[in-house]
């Protein structure tokens, strides 16, 4: 059978980097801040305490710091693992066709469901996961009755293929 690769961990890459680029950004300016930049650059009045200044400057550059490190300690270590395994042939291969398809809802339900032969699959584009999360209501392909070939770890979808 002939399939078409919709999703594959090792394509799609890391999905915290927006994250990251942004703790970045932010890390940026707190030195810029700290280092007294601010009233030169953007020309900050003279009539601002420094003493309030520097201590809201090394506040702002302690919470930018804290963001990036806490974003990547919990998203980055998922992602390795995930890739790791399929990398290294430790995935567990689910081949059939999907039901019990329960959509994302309108009414708050975050979560997409189906099963492909007695294995149950649970994503969300919502809540952020290395693997596959794409919902059917952000244009996914994920319907009942659709043939699949699945390579999942721990429950995560790490490459997705559909028969032509």
């Amino acid at each position: 059978m002939d399939f078409i690769v919709v999703f594959d961990i090792t394509k799609a890459g890391y999905k915290g980097s927006e994250n990251l680029i942004f703790g970045s950004f932010l890390i940026i300016i707190g030195i810029f801040l700290c280092l007294g930049l601010n009233t030169k650059i953007f020309k900050i009045p003279v009539r601002f305490k420094r003493k309030f200044n520097r201590i809201f400057s090394i506040i702002y550059l302690v919470f930018a710091i804290c963001f990036t490190t806490v974003n990547l300690i919990f998203t980055y270590p998922d992602y390795y693992e995930i890739k790791k395994a399929y990398l290294s042939n430790q995935c567990i291969i689910t081949e059939g066709y999907i039901k019990n398809f329960r959509p994302m809802s309108d009414n708050g339900n975050a979560f997409e469901e189906f099963e492909v032969d007695k294995m149950k699959f649970k994503y969300s584009s919502i809540y952020e996961s290395p693997g596959f999360d794409n919902n059917t209501s952000y244009a996914g392909i994920i319907n009942e009755g659709l043939y699949v070939k699945i390579y999942s770890h721990k429950g995560i979808i790490a490459k997705l293929e559909i028969r032509k």
